[in-house]
C-alpha cells in the first residue's frame, strides 16, 4: 500500500490575487493552474479510480484520508495539461517558474515538457528528490526563449517503479505557473466588445473560449467566416454564405 503523508494543501491569501500553497507562493492566484487536460495516456499498473484526469485540473486540494483527488499517471504514463487564462513564462532568475504537485510518501521522478501550441516540446527536466519545482530559465540554451508563453506542460512518468497497483507512477495532484502571464485570450472580464462595420460588413469577436482553446472571429458579409485559432496560428475559411 502507498504511504501518503503529504499535508493538506493551505492556502493563504497575499496582496491582490497572490495566495501561498504549501509554502509557494503564486503570484497569479488561482489563475496559475493547469485547466485542461489535452490528453492523458495511463501506463502500467494503474487503474480506476486513479486515472481519473479531472483531478489535476485546478488549485491542490487532495486531502490524505479522503478521496483521490489526483491523478495516477502509471509506469511511464503520462499527461500533457494546458493553462488557457494564463500561460508559463521565465522570470529572467534562477527562481521556480514551474510546480508540479504530487502527492505520496516521496516524489516519483518524471520528465518534463513545455510546450507554446502543443505541438513542439521543449524538455526542461525532472521532478525528483523531494522537489517538484522547476526553473526553466535553466533550459534557455536547450531551447526555453526568455519571455516566451507556453501553454502546454507534459509529464512523463519515468522507472523505476516505486509503488504498484492500482496507483503506480506518479500521482499528481496540480500543476502550477508561478511565473505566469496572460493566456492566449487574455483576463476574459477585460476583452474588447464585439464590433461591426457598416460600411464593411464585418462583425469582429476578439475572442471566444471553446473547449479550452482561443478562437478569434470575424464575419465579413462578402467572404463568409474566417476562424483563426490563436494557440495554433491555424486559419480556416469557410464557404460564402
Amino acid at each position: 500500500m502507498k504511504a501518503l503523508l503529504v499535508p493538506i494543501a493551505i492556502l493563504f491569501p497575499l496582496n491582490g490575487n497572490a495566495f501561498e500553497i504549501n509554502g509557494i507562493e503564486f503570484p497569479d492566484g488561482i489563475r496559475s493552474f493547469a485547466d485542461r487536460v489535452v490528453e492523458y495516456t495511463p501506463g502500467e499498473n494503474v487503474s480506476s479510480p486513479y486515472t481519473n484526469s479531472v483531478n489535476i485540473k485546478g488549485v491542490p486540494d487532495y486531502v490524505s484520508g479522503g478521496d483521490p483527488e489526483y491523478l495516477s499517471l502509471g509506469d511511464e504514463g503520462e499527461v500533457i495539461v494546458q493553462f488557457t487564462n494564463n500561460a508559463l513564462t521565465s522570470s529572467g532568475d534562477d527562481s521556480n517558474d514551474l510546480w508540479i504537485f504530487e502527492i505520496g510518501s516521496k516524489l516519483e521522478p518524471t520528465d518534463v515538457y513545455i510546450s507554446k501550441y502543443g505541438i513542439d516540446w521543449v524538455s526542461v527536466g525532472s521532478t525528483s528528490g523531494g522537489t517538484g519545482g522547476i526553473d526553466i530559465d535553466a533550459f534557455v540554451n536547450n531551447g526555453v526563449e526568455l519571455g516566451a508563453s507556453y501553454s502546454f506542460v507534459k509529464i512523463v512518468d519515468q522507472l523505476p517503479t516505486q509503488s504498484g497497483s492500482p496507483w503506480a507512477g506518479a500521482d499528481i495532484d496540480a500543476v502550477g505557473a508561478i511565473s505566469s502571464v496572460e493566456g492566449g485570450c487574455g483576463n476574459q472580464e477585460e476583452l474588447a466588445p464585439a464590433t461591426y462595420d457598416k460600411n464593411t460588413g464585418m462583425l469582429s469577436i476578439p475572442s471566444v473560449l471553446v473547449d479550452g482553446k482561443c478562437y478569434e472571429l470575424e464575419l465579413n458579409g462578402s467572404s463568409g467566416l474566417d476562424i483563426y485559432e490563436n494557440e495554433t496560428y491555424l486559419r480556416s475559411s469557410l464557404s460564402e454564405k
